[in-house]
Parts: structure tokens; C-alpha cells; sequence
């Protein structure tokens, strides 16, 4: 019996380390430091601040947000496409996202939320904390926050970018929140949003 538990535990433990991913709190306890760029936009400087703020909110845990990125793994969660992001990411072809493309990506023991210029970053902080964190925004003043003192991930590898590059929703409850119109990614000349949460795309005679 001691030796199935052995051999159990083993292969836990294996599948554990072929699995991979990244703590990004334990028990409400994080070393990490929220990265962005001293030349980010404030498109993405806004994206590292909603981060903090969503994490906080999740976890209980609070991480700062520098302008120095931390040397070492598993230190840091940078946010923007900043020449740092850029090396630690390896292959991407930042260009082809365009302004609204998103890039999450696990690089050793830390995380990449970043995209295309203005909205892109925007956009991954907000697909990470979706899909992955697992909040949920049903209107602009209604949402879902999970508490989740430790905050694991697995290993991500994710880049996509919108098939439709123009997406507006004539809708008044949108109206109220710059935050709820990003969270749908709304991005049309009707929404009237401000550089700070990405700007919007004009059209021809407006």
C-alpha cells in the first residue's frame, strides 16, 4: 500500500510539472509587481490599474504596479507591449494585431498580458480576467467577482485577433460605463470613448 501511494504521488507530481502554469498569489501573499512601460499609452496604463484593482478584489492581495521590470521569473506581470515584453515573448508578430489583438502568454514563471496599439492591451487584461480568472460583467453596474485567495494559472500561449475590426452596439445601458462598453469590446465611433480606455475607430463622414 505504500508503494502504490509512492507511485501515485509520483505521477501527481509528474503530470503537475508536464502541466506547468504559474501562482500569481498564495493565500492572499504575492511577490509580484505589475510591469508596464514608462512610455505605455494610457490605454495601458489603465489596463495594468483595472488588473490591480480585479486582482486585489479576486484575491485580497494588492500588487504593485512599477516601471521597473523585477529581474529574474517569476516576478512580474507585464502588461503592454514594452520593448521588455517584446524580448521575453519571443515569437509574435506584433504588427499583424493591429490595433485591437491580444497576446497572453505564461514566459517562464511570469505572465505577458499585452496587444496591438491602442486598445489591444485593454483587451487582454480583460480576456484574462473572463476567461481565465473567471469575472463576468452582465451590465454596467452588475457583475460577478470570484474570491479566490490563491490565484493559479496554467500555462498560457494565446494570441488572437477580432475578425471584425469595428463593433458598436447602440444600446443605453452601454452608455453608462466606459468600462462595461470595453468589457464587450466595443470599439465604434458611437461609444465616444476616451484614450484612457482605448479610443475609438472612426468611420467615413464622422
Amino acid at each position: 500500500m505504500g508503494r502504490l501511494a509512492f507511485c501515485l504521488a509520483c505521477l501527481l507530481a509528474l503530470s503537475g510539472e508536464l502541466r506547468g502554469g504559474v501562482t500569481l498569489v498564495s493565500n492572499g501573499q504575492s511577490h509580484r509587481v505589475i510591469y508596464v512601460s514608462p512610455e505605455a499609452l494610457p490605454a495601458e496604463r489603465q489596463a495594468a490599474e483595472r488588473l490591480q484593482f480585479y486582482i486585489k478584489e479576486v484575491t485580497g492581495c494588492r500588487l504593485p504596479i512599477g516601471t521597473s521590470c523585477p529581474d529574474g521569473s517569476g516576478k512580474a506581470i507585464l502588461v503592454g507591449p514594452s520593448a521588455e515584453a517584446r524580448r521575453r515573448a519571443g515569437e509574435v508578430d506584433w504588427e499583424g494585431l493591429g490595433s485591437d489583438g491580444i497576446v497572453m502568454r505564461t514566459v517562464g514563471g511570469d505572465l505577458l498580458l499585452a496587444g496591438g496599439r491602442p486598445r489591444g492591451t485593454l483587451y487582454a487584461v480583460y480576456t484574462f480576467l473572463e476567461d481565465i480568472v473567471g469575472c463576468r460583467w452582465w451590465s454596467s453596474d452588475e457583475s460577478t467577482i470570484p474570491s479566490r485567495p490563491t490565484l493559479a494559472i496554467d500555462d498560457l500561449n494565446v494570441t488572437y485577433v477580432p475578425k471584425l475590426s469595428y463593433r458598436d452596439i447602440l444600446y443605453a445601458d452601454i452608455f453608462k460605463s466606459p468600462e462595461f462598453m470595453v468589457t464587450l469590446r466595443l470599439n465604434g465611433t458611437f461609444m465616444g470613448l476616451s484614450d484612457t480606455w482605448g479610443g475609438c475607430r472612426g468611420i467615413v463622414g464622422w
